[in-house]
């Protein structure tokens, strides 16, 4: 067999490959012989028809049947013969089928770029500090007691978190807010609407004419809609609002008690202080580590340069797109802003996922390089992990897994995993400096 391979580009190719005459009519005689054992011919038993009558009847299948099943064969053997792994098969070109003849054809396929890559051991890194203030823990407690807050009835004007019981009916340019606008009608009329002052949640403009209202106090509040407010029909617009304050509570903050500590499972309020800053350095150093994945990989991508298969930067666009949409709309983003910010969209996938295509490529070397390997053992721990996430048993989210074909890309993601890191426990990490504490007098 005969392969020339061209290159199109650093990672694509065209192979020419012709198939000697001897292999196709080979191929073509054992084609014939098996229409001869099945075929059915008028005027002749199963299988009892001379080979030149099922020629001449099913001649047309017969050489589709052959270069069916030469063509593949050819490719594969071309492969092999030139060492080539493609990562994807684009076309099938110029194909040149006349029995008795050597038979020609193309393949374009992509291949996996070749690159050099540069030195990923000892790489200079410089760690923050991560030390927890007491600032920080402070903050967190502050965040503990809140969570067991109560709020008792007060005699006194409304004033910041404070919890104030109201009545309200909106009108627009002298309508019902309802009528205007039918799917908003939670915003039209409440009685008893409980609201804390202070938050935003709600109406801001609303919410900031409550202060210093007593109880029993009635008041018009003008509030305007913002230009992106979820309901279209009340964007850019205003709105009065009659509030009747009915009742103020003040929200408390104690100490914790006993059932409260036994409730977050610790034997007192200074256990607690412990295990809070135990926890926020836990976390500081966790996201200081990340952090310093996401340097190594930009050192990576700086300092390794290569093309990428075409067709897999377009798939792994496509898969951008489609996750940055879908976030968005998530978020409540309308469709027509999306499709007003198309360009900017694709725009933005497309340099992300140059870079994340790069990036597998060369952890995928290193991870060669390094015999990095994932046994079946890691891979049903993070299944377990993801099934506690996904509320779903590990046994039916493993099927699911395996059935949808994901498997291996989660086996592929946990192995770039250990290789980042592998990469970060190799690195030179300097430690930066912790802000010098002030001197006392």
């Amino acid at each position: 067999m005969n392969t020339v391979v061209e290159e199109l580009s650093p990672c694509r190719k065209k192979l020419k490959i012709e198939i000697p005459a001897e292999k196709v009519a080979e191929e073509m005689k054992s084609v014939v012989s098996q229409y001869a054992t099945q075929a059915t011919v008028k005027g002749f038993r199963p299988g009892k028809a001379p080979e030149g009558v099922v020629k001449a009847q099913y001649g047309k299948q017969i050489r589709d049947d052959v270069r069916d099943r030469l063509i593949p064969e050819g490719y594969q053997a071309a492969l092999e013969q030139e060492q080539i792994r493609p990562v994807a098969v684009l076309d099938v070109q110029d194909v040149t089928f006349v029995p008795g003849k050597p038979m020609s054809f193309s393949v374009v396929c992509d291949v996996a770029p070749e690159f050099e890559l540069g030195e990923y051991r000892g790489l200079p890194l410089q760690s923050k500090a991560t030390d927890v203030t007491e600032e920080m823990v402070e903050g967190a407690m502050s965040n503990i007691l809140d969570r067991f807050a109560t709020y008792e009835d007060v005699e006194r004007p409304v004033g910041r978190d404070d919890l104030a019981q109201i009545d309200f009916v909106a009108t627009m340019e002298g309508r019902p807010l309802k009528d205007v606008a039918p799917g908003a009608e939670q915003l039209g009329e409440a009685k008893d609407f409980w609201v804390q002052v202070g938050e935003s949640s709600f109406l801001p403009e609303f919410v900031s004419g409550l202060d210093g209202m007593s109880a029993n106090e009635t008041k018009a509040i003008d509030v305007r809609f913002a230009a992106d407010f979820a309901e279209e029909s009340l964007r850019g617009k205003s709105a009065q609002y009659a509030v009747t304050l009915k009742c103020v509570r003040e929200k408390r903050i104690g100490p914790l008690n006993e059932e409260q500590l036994t409730q977050l499972g610790v034997e007192s309020e200074e256990t607690l202080r412990q295990s809070v800053r135990q926890d926020i350095g836990t976390r500081a150093e966790e996201m200081e580590r990340s952090r310093l994945k996401n340097e190594i990989v930009g050192r990576l991508l700086e300092t390794t340069v290569f093309d990428v298969p075409e067709s897999v930067l377009q798939e792994e666009t496509r898969n951008t797109v489609y996750e940055m949409v879908q976030g968005s709309m998530q978020r409540g983003t309308e469709k027509q802003e999306i499709e007003e910010q198309r360009d900017q969209i694709f725009d933005a996938a497309s340099q992300s996922a140059s870079g994340k295509v790069k990036i597998r490529y060369v952890l995928s070397r290193i991870s060669d390089e390094e015999s990095i390997e994932v046994d079946d053992a890691e891979v049903g721990e993070r299944v377990a992990q993801m099934s506690v996430r996904y509320g779903s048993e590990p046994e039916q989210l493993f099927e699911e897994l395996k059935k949808r074909g994901q498997l291996d890309n989660l086996r592929q993601d946990i192995r770039f995993e250990k290789t980042l890191d592998f990469l970060l426990d190799q690195a030179n990490v300097s430690q930066e400096a912790s802000p010098a504490s002030p001197s006392s007098e």
